[in-house]
């Protein structure tokens, strides 16, 4: 995403109702110890572009309104126990999206199912939302870990949630497992209200990447 505000567009189109079509046999389950083996679904996968104006006839699905990029150097491999990282990437996101944490409404997590991980993004969502904060999920549990496509995946299917005002569940969660309190959903939730997502992901070598994402803006 080269531009750091810009309108985010799709090309196909789908008549399966989101976030149903994204369920299958597979079973990342975030925010538990456990991993069992998950099978990919790229039933939902669209084709989306990011751009500052959208092109004639393109659908606008939402706009990037700020991102956050940190790295905590903490280790090659393990994410930071602190979380300090991640909250920065965070708090970059939400302030240059000149957005406060009240104003989000979905938080979708990096959530690859391991205790570190876990508990690392679990503190870090707590420190800025508290214990009452927006519904956090993750959407590996319905493909699995894509690697280095995960950040454009989630943030493709992140605006969805955007479009039809649908929180995916956790999929396969049956017991929270981290050690501060956030709102994880066992359910989809249909909000009334859905204005604005913030999706981060953490990976090797320390990196923290947030961006927050907002409906499209009517025009008249």
């Amino acid at each position: 995403m080269a531009c750091p505000r810009g309108s985010v567009t799709t090309h196909t189109s789908s008549r399966e109702t989101w976030p149903e079509r994204l369920a299958s046999a597979g079973r990342c389950s975030p925010c538990r110890a456990r991993v069992p083996p998950a099978s990919a679904d790229w039933s939902a996968a669209r084709k989306c572009s990011v751009g500052a104006r959208p092109l004639a006839g393109e659908d606008v699905l939402g706009e990037v309104a700020g991102w956050g990029l940190t790295n905590d150097a903490c280790h090659i491999t393990a994410p930071s126990r602190s979380g300090e990282g991640l909250r920065r990437a965070i708090e970059g996101a939400l302030s240059r999206a000149a957005l406060q944490p009240r104003d989000i409404h979905y938080v979708n997590g990096h959530g690859t199912a391991t205790v570190y991980n876990d508990a690392m993004e679990a503190r870090a969502v707590h420190d800025i939302f508290g214990s009452d904060g927006p519904p956090l999920s993750s959407m590996k549990g319905y493909f699995a870990h894509t690697l280095g496509a995960a950040g454009v995946v989630e943030t493709a299917l992140c605006l969805m949630s955007l479009r039809h005002r649908v929180v995916p569940a956790c999929l396969g969660l049956h017991r929270l497992g981290v050690g501060h309190r956030v709102n994880v959903p066992r359910e989809h939730l249909a909000l009334r209200r859905l204005s604005h997502v913030l999706s981060f992901k953490s990976g090797f070598g320390g990196i923290n990447a947030a961006v927050v994402l907002s409906a499209a803006r009517r025009t008249p």
